[in-house]
């Protein structure tokens, strides 16, 4: 876990003149936190989730479900075979929202602190790394390449979790853009007009979809800044999209 830094005050979402935005991210709003908090450095990994899995209180993901056609082994479709999906230095994909719920419940019956999916006014902070551009670097694109796993130098492949050229996020964490899309605790809302402004779970809204940030190996430049948004089922497996934890702190 990396804790994270800053002054624990932010502006949530984009201004109206940057590059790709997305209405849904907006309007800008003021965001302070009461408390400090940490995220997992990386992505969770292949590994990691697996281990939950032995322990029975993690489903299988969708490459390893019996009688999948995605089944990394025995499936007649290569979906997540291709992507590398089943190495254990991978970020896990092929989970769902609950799947991550339960991944953190499980985690924090370790004994060592309770532990959620963030939400996503913690997540994007986090991104930020108190940036007020477009990834925690700033606003080049030409850069991207070195600080992610995307579209335009992933090879259509997931990547080992904290393996980018660069390694330069002031507060530790690794692929918080690319690689895989990440599942956080809140529901969604087209817009941020009524947003809470101290960071907490946003409830309420349409809960039938859950909020997913980040963008993936297979996304463009556009789809990875800190302030994009996306949202699925929160029964939906694909294998674009995993999760990390998060854990406040006293």
């Amino acid at each position: 876990m990396r804790v994270v830094g800053g002054d624990l005050r932010y502006r949530m979402g984009s201004p109206e003149s940057e590059k790709n935005r997305d209405a849904d991210e907006g309007p800008q709003h003021e965001v302070a936190f009461a408390r400090r908090f940490a995220l997992a450095e990386t992505e969770t990994t292949v590994a990691q989730y697996l281990a939950c899995v032995e322990e029975k209180a993690c489903d299988e993901p969708e490459w390893r479900q019996a009688g999948s056609k995605y089944h990394y082994q025995t499936g007649t479709d290569t979906y997540y075979r291709d992507k590398d999906a089943h190495l254990s230095d991978r970020p896990i994909s092929g989970v769902s929202w609950h799947n991550a719920q339960q991944y953190v419940r499980w985690l924090s019956g370790k004994g060592q602190g309770k532990y959620e999916l963030p939400s996503e006014a913690m997540w994007e902070y986090a991104a930020r790394g108190g940036s007020p551009g477009r990834w925690y670097f700033g606003d080049d694109e030409s850069r991207l390449a070195e600080h992610a796993w995307y579209g335009n130098n992933a090879g259509g492949k997931l990547h080992a979790v904290g393996t980018t050229q660069r390694k330069e996020h002031p507060w530790g964490l690794r692929d918080m853009h690319g690689n895989v899309w990440e599942w956080v605790a809140d529901c969604w809302h087209d817009n941020y007009n009524g947003a809470p402004g101290d960071g907490r779970v946003w409830e309420g809204g349409d809960c039938g979809r859950r909020v997913l940030r980040g963008g993936s190996w297979n996304n463009n430049a556009g789809d990875a800044r800190s302030a994009l948004r996306y949202r699925n089922a929160p029964d939906y497996r694909f294998n674009s999209a995993g999760f990390r934890p998060s854990r406040m702190l006293p």
